[in-house]
């Protein structure tokens, strides 16, 4: 059966992360869909949603780096495991917040521990034979993915079911998801392994690897550059202006939650039926010309989720959720392909943090016009997204057959 669909020579380290990765993505679908009104029913307004989102970023931003730093040097699975158990337990402290202050502290505390999220990239790509990367993070995306095509509409009925202005059904679905994310703290402290050996530094030198992550930037080959800075940096700061306001807008339009969980659902059976095929075929991402075609598409979609009437609400937010998703399974394997094993982890967290500080970014620019023009902040962010997918489908970025070669890695490990 492995043989038939490319999945010969994955360790057991690969099948532990997906499966709790199903946990994560679908409680996350369930609840995090949602969150952008459950902000709002707690008493913010709508300059405040975003705001909160795009502060809830700052910590994550700061710690990812020293998450990548970390792990590269002590080893993945402590780091793993220590903060899916804090992350478990906060999240029940956002699911009981009693107003919107409380919950931006929860969501703080709770960024502080994707500070594991570097580790995790890093060690799902070292459970994967060389070559077969592509179509490993296409499967680590589409398992989870397909399997939680449902959770978007059980979030909406259940929030639906108590109203979108009533807090009940918000706190139900963020249980639910801290009940799932305890789960996957179980499974990874259990059955999680080390995937490289633990370097005998002592911890005063550990700031010597986060200097690492600086002289990575010096050294970084020109085209990955290029690719942080359009996919994680630029690209970023449009595709969450969507995802802090898209149930906003549905709501102002005058639909439900339930709708908006349709759009959801649907853009994800889109998206995994086209990624279906990608691994089928066992077709490998060498360049970003099917990002930009991702990107384009994603552009079209927020422009038609705008307009006015449900067809184009609905036809425009599953494109654009569809976009999303593609992007960020092709986008991470691109992006993991071609590292080697000891900066593959300050490579991802660089790249995460990227993102981070576009969340910000994104936040406070999308909560500042939202107010004023809900129709010309989904504008905004679809004409943010067009210069990207144009560079990358007319000038593509081609990365080199061979990984980061091993002087390059020489001049950034720990010194001394």
């Amino acid at each position: 059966m492995l043989d038939r669909i490319g999945l010969t020579g994955f360790k057991r380290n690969y099948w532990v992360i997906v499966s709790t990765w199903v946990l994560v993505v679908f409680g996350s679908r369930i609840a995090m869909t949602y969150m952008s009104n459950y902000v709002y029913v707690l008493g913010g307004d709508e300059r405040l949603v975003g705001y909160v989102l795009g502060v809830a970023a700052i910590p994550t931003a700061i710690v990812r780096i020293l998450g990548g730093a970390y792990s590269d040097v002590y080893g993945r699975k402590k780091i793993i495991v220590k903060y899916t158990w804090v992350l478990a337990i906060t999240s029940y402290l956002i699911a009981f917040a009693p107003d919107w202050r409380i919950l931006l502290m929860a969501m703080l505390i709770n960024s502080i521990t994707l500070l594991y999220t570097p580790a995790l990239q890093a060690t799902l790509a070292e459970s994967m034979p060389p070559g077969k990367r592509t179509l490993g993070f296409l499967y680590a995306n589409i398992i989870p993915e397909l399997l939680s095509i449902p959770a978007p509409l059980i979030g909406g009925f259940i929030t639906s079911l108590y109203g979108v202005n009533d807090v009940t059904g918000y706190r139900i679905v963020f249980t639910i998801n801290a009940v799932f994310l305890t789960i996957v703290a179980i499974i990874r402290h259990m059955f999680l392994e080390e995937t490289i050996k633990p370097l005998k530094i002592p911890g005063a030198k550990l700031m010597d690897g986060v200097k690492g992550v600086y002289n990575l930037m010096l050294v970084m080959p020109r085209w990955l550059k290029r690719y942080l800075f359009l996919n994680y940096v630029v690209l970023s700061i449009p595709v969450m202006m969507y995802t802090y306001y898209g149930i906003r807008y549905v709501v102002h339009r005058g639909y439900n939650n339930m709708l908006y969980g349709w759009i959801v659902t649907m853009g994800i059976t889109i998206s995994m039926a086209i990624t279906v095929y990608v691994t089928k075929k066992q077709i490998s991402v060498k360049d970003t010309r099917p990002l930009g075609i991702i990107v384009l598409m994603m552009s079209l979609g927020i422009v038609l989720f705008a307009l006015d009437g449900m067809p184009w609400i609905v036809i425009g937010g599953v494109l654009a959720q569809s976009g999303i998703v593609m992007r960020f399974a092709i986008g991470n394997a691109l992006l993991h392909e071609y590292i080697s094993n000891r900066l593959r982890a300050r490579f991802s967290s660089f790249a995460l943090a990227s993102l981070d500080i576009s969340s910000l970014v994104a936040g406070l620019v999308s909560g500042t016009l939202y107010p004023i023009s809900p129709f010309y902040t989904m504008i905004l962010a679809s004409i943010l997204c067009l210069p990207v997918g144009i560079v990358f489908l007319v000038k593509p970025i081609r990365p080199p057959l061979a990984s980061i070669a091993k002087e390059v890695e020489d001049k950034i490990i720990l010194k001394n």
